[in-house]
């Protein structure tokens, strides 16, 4: 649909609903202190839309990096950062991501 030669877009036109299958590429960590651990992290993969082929961002790559604070003593744990998205036409759009939550420790349940 065009509305005075410009194309209108739907919201739903821009969901991507599909398979996201990566791979660790890189990760560093480091111990701030007993318990409180910082570390930073790349990925790699590749995006499959459920529509297949012609669906937004069918096969395209996809490469992230970020981090994660994670402190046992306190118990939380944030983590965030972002992502680049190339498509087979070279179009690209980036996403950012970020968690805040509680840790829960729980004893490892005993073979016994």
């Amino acid at each position: 649909m065009t509305c005075g030669g410009v194309l209108a877009v739907r919201a739903e036109d821009w969901k991507a609903t599909g398979e996201y299958v990566w791979h660790i590429t890189g990760a560093r960590g480091y111990e701030l202190e007993k318990g409180h651990t910082y570390s930073t992290d790349e990925s790699a993969g590749k995006f499959f839309n459920d529509k297949g082929k012609g669906g937004l961002f069918d096969q395209a790559n996809v490469k992230c990096f970020g981090f994660s604070d994670a402190d046992t003593i306190n118990k939380r744990i944030k983590q965030g950062g972002y992502c680049v998205i190339t498509d087979t036409d070279d179009d690209h759009a980036y996403l950012r991501y970020e968690a805040v939550a509680l840790l829960v420790l729980a004893p490892w349940p005993s073979s016994s």
